[in-house]
Order: C-alpha cells, then structure tokens, then sequence
C-alpha cells in the first residue's frame, strides 16, 4: 500500500469510527485487522484514528461515515495474513495438545505420580488377553498384554534380589542394557520389570566396542550391566574396565562363557509372576528419570540424555495427536536405543492399547509383505527408510495394502512426493525434535517437504527463536545491546527454544558442564534461558519450519547422528593415516603420507572393531592444504 492509499485509509477510519459509535468501535478494529499483517504501517494509522475520534468527531455528519464503510470495503479488498487458512487445522491441533499436556498434569500430580508403568498395568489387568506385541524376527510370537505383565513381573522380582541395596528409599540407581534386536522381547520385558521398581534404565547402541562402549556404560551410571549373549565378544574387550568400577555384568541368557559374568535366564524362569507392589515406586516424582537415550549431541562422543516421566509421557502421546486408535496397528523397524523406536513407538502403544508389529531390522524386500501379513495401519519410519522403499523395483501390489498413515522425521521433499504417488495417499506427519530437547514441531497439515509447523497460539506456549549465527565460531551474532538478532521469514536461522519452568531443559547425566554447554543467556531480554538445538531452520511466512543444517561435530547416517570425534578417535589408531579432515559434515577422508603406503586392510579392519557404524571413504593425498582457521580447503 503505497503512502495515498496508506492516507485514504486513515481517512476512511476517521469516518467509520465516526459512524459506528464509541461502543462499536471495536467492530472496526477488528475489519482493519484484516490489513494489518500484511502492512504493518496500517497499525499506526489505525491507533492515530482511534485516538483522534474524540476531537474529530463532532464534525462528521453520520451519513458520511456509513458512505466511508462502504468505501473502505470497495477500494481496500481483503488481505489476510498468509497462514490464515490453516487456522482451523492450528485450533484442531492447539486443543489437542492442550488436552494431552492437561492429561499429563493430571496424572503427575498424584501422589505418587500416574506413569507410564501404572497405566501398562491397568491395561494388563483389565485386557490381559489383547495382543499387544507381535515379533517378526526369528521365532515369531506374539505378546498379549498378560504375558507381557507377567515377563515383566519376574524381571522386578529377579532384579530387585540382584540390585539389592541399590533399591534405597531415594532416587534408583540406573541399570544398562546392551541388547541386540533378537533380544526384542525379552529385553521389553525386563525393561518393564525395572520399572516397576522405579529404576532408570539406559538403552546402549550394541554397535559399539572398545572405548565408546566403555564411555556409554560408565556415563549411565549404572552399577548392573545387562548384557545379550550374542554381544559376548563386546563385552569381554571392555570388561576388565567395569570390574574395576565395581559394575556387574550379566548374560541375558540361561549361562554364561565369562568368568565374572553372571545368567539371569534360569531366575526369570523361576522367579514369581505375582504382581509387583507399587510401594516400590512411590519417590518417582514428576521429573525423575526414567529413561537415558544416548544422542551424539553436536560435540564429543555420546551423552546419555535424561527423559523424565513427564517428557516420556509427552513424547508418547504423540500417536493421540495424530489420530492413532487403539483399532490401528503400528510396524516398527527403528531400534529400542532410540526414542523414535522405544517411546513414541514401544511405549506410545502400550499406552494406547495399540497392537506393535516389531521387525529386527529394516528389510525393504519384506516391508510391505510384513504390513500385508499383519494388517497394518501406521508405519514409522526415518527419512532414509521410505528412500529405501521408493529405491526398489514397482511390483503390482504397491498400493495393496491398509497403512493409512506413516509418523517420523527426515523424510526429504522429493522422496515425500515419489513416495505418496506410488503407496498411494497415506497421510504423512513429519517431526522435528531433539531426545534432550524441550520443544518439538509437528507438521500437522502434512506442508510436503516440512519438519513441523508453528502459529502465534503455540509460540506463545512453547516460545523459541530463529536467530543469525556464525559460520566460524558457530555461536548467535549478537546486536549492539547483547542480544541475539532474529532472521527473516524464509532466512536460516540457529534455533533456540526457551527454558522455562513449564518447559524445562534437563539436559544429560553427568557433569553439570555438559548440561551448562547447550544453554545461551540474554537472547531477547536481559537474563532469560535458551536451548541451543545446534540446528539450523528455516520459518516461512505461514509458520512453516525446514530445516537446513546441523552445526557442530556431527553427520546424519541412515538416520542417525554421528559424532566425528568418535569417528576421528577410531580412525587415529590406523597406523598409516596421519591426518583426519571432516568435510561438510559428511565424512573423513585422510592424509597419507606417500612413504608409508597401504593396501587399506587395516583401516577396514580398525573400523570394523571400533564400533563405527560406517566406513568413512578415504582420499589419498601427499599434504593436507590448511587454509587459515585451520580449515582444509577441500
């Protein structure tokens, strides 16, 4: 609106204001609001015309103010703010996080509070025959409620004679497993088992050996260590380490080849199935532990982040948000390590009653004949499983079968589109959230190609920033007064979510620091809290979020984080390589000085042992060449 029709509409104001009256004045504030979001300098001329009514007034003959209405509604047409025609799916969406996060509070804030664990024992007492489980792995089963409880009554039982005085009136010390996907059932089971006795338990990648398995297993905490027989080679590299940590280890099997490692199959086969008192839980409070997920972060090797009973029931309520029944039934390919596979899958079905279908692993020959064969309806997934799925030959039956909707994150523009033209119109929610992470994006009205969405109704619940960061220091750049200075609709941006005592930032378990690290001060106003995510967005004008990049020391691989230190730490007892360059967050190719050569067998054999998921691909170069910052210039 250019500086006459910015004037004509001021004028036009004067006169309608005029002809409503003092007592409908609002009525015209509310049809000047239809202009104000797209030009905010109407703002100022509507305030300017509402406080010059009293003067102005007297002078205009009513007749003229009803023939300015009709004016104003000719000559100035409607323009709405950009996302107001998602306000509808924005209030469908606000109240049901309304409801869930009420929910939530209700049941936290009994004495002692209603957990997840309380809530899988009504449903085992008053459905104990329903299937809740359904294993596709070698010797397929399925799990009913009932057997479930009873699995996990008998691991409490067990536990509670092996963990002994760890079991004291205060906080539970954690236990660690180290399962493989074989062990799926069994290790639900004994998970379950431990928290019935309110203890944390720290899920561990089983891919890792040697020193990153050590730094798992000894920042958890944990003093009991649960081990899969088929890991035995893991653990007696490491075991020597433990031991002088006074840790105890065990086989989840029925014997054990290791001298100072005990079996707890014969116990579990044994012990009781009789209900486990709840007195054993009762100092579980709101934000107790009662998880450790481990997540590379952006620096260093992995921290075991801390999920409280108040966030596991949050981040498991997301299957309600998306229109989840108890009618549907959920497949699962992501390991029980990650918060995508135990908690918003596990555990969001145990709380909803829906049927789990559980596979070892991902199998893109097989997934579509697996939700055939089972009748499923919702599928999770990471970005990288539906690339998988569009990457194999078309067959006939593609569109045959009943998935209506797949729940995940990193799923890429043009693999949305490939993939919905060819399994057909199966509705897609993306998500953007971090395990340690104190907000999350949902993109609810299913915008291809982005990770969530935000409005004005759930900023102001859940309030975060997009601001201008720094390449090199990889920090927010700040204005004149000290504060962070935020980016343009559409611009990347660093996002930083606010801490507050509704949304806390718990952060990891371990030394304060590495909580301390992830928070920026004095972001907007003096002396509020802020947590840095270490990733870059991108928020259209209709709220839309896409993300961009990922600052700091790691790279995606196949869905996961990678940490290049670990890869750097790994990579250095090669004994050819003499430099390590990480380039663009992707990979490591290395030096190698030319009087040294290799055939490359010892770097395929030290990657394998070293637990790197990935074998970093290798450029062969006489020098590295520095560029100032210490920065390769590849």
């Amino acid at each position: 609106m250019g500086i006459q029709g910015r004037l004509a509409f001021l004028v036009l104001l004067l006169l309608l204001l005029r002809g409503l009256g003092w007592p409908a004045w609002p009525a015209a504030v509310a049809l000047a609001l239809r202009w104000l979001l797209g030009d905010s300098a109407c703002c100022v001329l509507l305030g300017l015309a509402v406080l010059a009514w009293p003067w102005l007034g007297p002078w205009m003959p009513h007749w003229l103010s009803l023939a300015a209405a009709a004016l104003t509604l000719a000559l100035l047409p409607a323009r709405p703010p950009p996302g107001l025609r998602w306000l509808p799916a924005d209030l469908g969406y606000l109240f049901g996080t309304l409801r869930l996060g009420l929910n939530i509070q209700a049941r936290l804030r009994r004495r002692p509070p209603d957990t997840f664990i309380d809530s899988f024992e009504r449903r085992a007492r008053a459905q104990p025959g329903r299937q809740i489980l359904v294993w596709t792995g070698p010797g397929s089963q399925t799990v009913t409620f009932g057997e479930l409880d009873a699995r996990a009554c008998r691991a409490a039982w067990v536990m509670k004679a092996e963990l002994g005085d760890t079991l004291g009136p205060h906080e539970r010390e954690p236990t660690a497993l180290l399962m493989l996907p074989s062990q799926t059932v069994p290790a639900l089971g004994l998970w379950l088992g431990l928290a019935k006795l309110g203890c944390p338990v720290a899920w561990i990648n089983p891919h890792g050996r040697g020193a990153p398995l050590v730094h798992a297993v000894l920042s958890s905490g944990a003093r009991v260590l649960v081990v899969d027989p088929g890991l035995r080679e893991n653990l007696e590299e490491i075991l020597p380490k433990l031991q002088a940590e006074n840790i105890r280890c065990f086989y989840l099997g029925h014997s054990s080849p290791t001298p100072g490692v005990g079996a707890l199959g014969a116990a579990l086969d044994a012990a009781p199935s009789d209900p486990v008192p709840a007195d054993l839980r009762a100092e579980i409070k709101l934000r107790s532990p009662a998880l450790f997920i481990y997540t590379s972060g952006t620096t260093g090797l992995p921290k075991p982040a801390i999920l409280t009973y108040e966030r596991v029931l949050q981040i498991s309520g997301m299957l309600t948000l998306c229109g989840v029944t108890a009618d549907d039934v959920v497949y699962s390919v992501l390991p029980l390590y990650h918060t995508m596979g135990l908690v918003l899958g596990v555990l969001s079905c145990l709380e909803l009653g829906v049927t789990c279908v559980l596979a070892p692993k991902f199998s893109a020959s097989r997934f579509w004949d697996d939700c055939r064969q089972h009748g499923v309806t919702v599928i999770q997934y990471v970005g990288e499983v539906l690339r998988y799925l569009c990457n194999t030959p078309q067959r006939p039956e593609d569109r045959s079968h009943s998935v209506r909707l797949a729940i995940g994150s990193g799923l890429r523009a043009e693999v949305w589109e490939t993939f919905q033209q060819r399994f057909g119109p199966i509705q897609i929610w993306e998500a953007y959230g971090a395990t340690e992470g104190n907000v999350g994006f949902v993109n609810y009205p299913g915008r291809c190609g982005a990770q969530g969405k935000s409005n004005c109704f759930l900023r102001m619940m859940s309030p975060f920033e997009l601001v201008q960061f720094s390449m090199e220091t990889e920090e927010p750049v700040r204005d004149k007064q000290g504060f962070c200075i935020p980016v343009g609709p559409g611009e990347p941006g660093l996002l930083l979510t606010q801490v507050l005592a509704r949304q806390p930032f718990v952060g990891y378990r371990g030394p304060r620091e590495q909580t301390e690290k992830k928070l920026v001060y004095n972001v907007r106003r003096p002396n509020d809290v802020y947590y840095n995510t270490g990733d870059v967005l991108a928020m259209d004008r209709e709220g839309f979020l896409y993300f961009r990049d990922r600052l700091g020391d790691t790279f995606r691989w196949k869905g996961e984080n990678v940490s290049t230190r670990e890869v750097e730490g790994v990579l250095s007892l090669v004994d050819f390589l003499q430099e390590g360059v990480r380039v663009r967050w992707a990979w490591l190719p290395c030096s190698w000085p030319p009087a040294r050569p290799s055939t490359g067998g010892g770097y395929t054999s030290t990657c394998a042992t070293g637990s790197l998921p990935m074998l970093p691909p290798i450029s062969f170069v006489s020098r590295t060449p520095w560029r100032p910052q210490a920065r390769s210039n590849w």
